[in-house]
């Protein structure tokens, strides 16, 4: 399996959804600025992950990482499938994180932490 390195600035804060004991799912968007168009717009490009990783999830990404952050994420791509509620199929490309590293944290104070 290939891996892939994405670097960039988390566009939102990430979302976490929970399976139970132990298992979650945490999604984020990263996105990079990469220069100027042949029209002088910005042009940014963006990637979504996905972490399956529960230990990772509750201990790094959900208390330490926000919008704006910056990290580095090794993993690889999947596609994913699903109906909308137009009944329409939509695709979608995530990148599953195997290995994160951190470059800028979010800045929260203690008590934002220990929610």
């Amino acid at each position: 399996m290939q891996n892939v390195v994405f670097t960039g600035h988390l566009a939102a804060d990430p979302e976490q959804s929970s399976f139970g004991d132990n298992k979650s799912k945490v999604v984020f968007r990263l996105i990079e600025n990469r220069g100027t168009d042949s029209q002088g717009k910005e042009r940014t490009v963006g990637v979504s992950c996905v972490s399956w990783s529960h230990g990772l999830n509750t201990k790094v990404i959900m208390p330490g990482l926000a919008k704006g952050c910056q990290a580095i994420v090794i993993g690889y791509f999947v596609e994913t499938q699903w109906e909308g509620q137009d009944g329409a199929v939509r695709f979608a490309k995530e990148l599953v994180v195997e290995r994160l590293r951190v470059l800028d944290w979010a800045d929260r104070d203690d008590d934002q932490l220990a929610a």
